[in-house]
């Protein structure tokens, strides 16, 4: 009886026990589960979904900005180029410049989307205009950075011939990081844009650049 009594005074302590704490009484604790480092590993170094997300009022709003960094190179690119004193023709210049490379992106970006853009599924309208509203700014950018140094050597050596040929490098710079940089951000919004198709599409821009600069009357030697 006594082993009985005993017996039933645990039952009865091993269900109030279950009922106050919900945990399996008497039982073994589950064994703990193996560390699956690779699988830690791979969500830290998961990319996130959204890259760079578009912001398409933003980036147009900055080609004002962009716009005047191509004017301030194009009136101080006239003073590298012939040793004028500025006037009327520095403001042509000045001009002539933004309209310049705005026509060359106007001709030369439906080509990329007709041809590539518009058989991706990650790039449509809104991020193809997105990363060459973002490329322009740089360009314009470029430019402007590099005007007062160009202005620099135009006035304290008009007659050297370096002026000429450094002001060719530097518009040669800028256009090669708008061209990289609009690559980039086609490649972020999940573009499979090659480098090969990139530097094409570059050396179009650069060519058509070259054709509207010479319509415009902007020459660099």
């Amino acid at each position: 009886m006594d082993a009985q009594a005993k017996a039933l005074d645990a039952e009865v302590l091993r269900e109030l026990a279950h009922k106050s704490f919900p945990i399996d009484v008497g039982l073994e604790p589950a064994p703990p589960q193996p560390l699956d480092l690779v699988a830690l590993a791979a969500r830290a170094t998961r990319a996130p979904a959204v890259v760079d997300p578009v912001n398409l009022r933003r980036d147009l709003a900055q080609l004002g900005k962009a716009l005047a960094g191509m004017a301030l190179f194009g009136f101080v690119l006239r003073t590298a180029s012939e040793q004028a004193i500025p006037g009327l023709g520095h403001l042509a210049w000045a001009v002539g410049l933004p309209g310049a490379l705005g026509l060359a992106w106007l001709i030369c970006l439906p080509a990329l989307y007709i041809f590539w853009a518009s058989k991706e599924d990650g790039v449509g309208a809104r991020e193809y205009l997105s990363a060459a509203a973002a490329a322009i700014v740089a360009l314009g950018a470029a430019l402007a950075s590099t005007a007062p140094m160009l202005w620099f050597f135009a006035v304290t050596a008009p007659h050297s011939r370096t002026v000429a040929p450094l002001a060719f490098l530097f518009m040669g710079l800028a256009l090669s990081a708008s061209g990289a940089i609009f690559g980039s951000r086609l490649r972020a919004f999940g573009g499979k844009l090659s480098h090969l198709a990139s530097w094409s599409f570059l050396m179009l821009l650069i060519l058509t650049f070259a054709q509207f600069a010479h319509l415009y009357g902007i020459h660099w030697f």
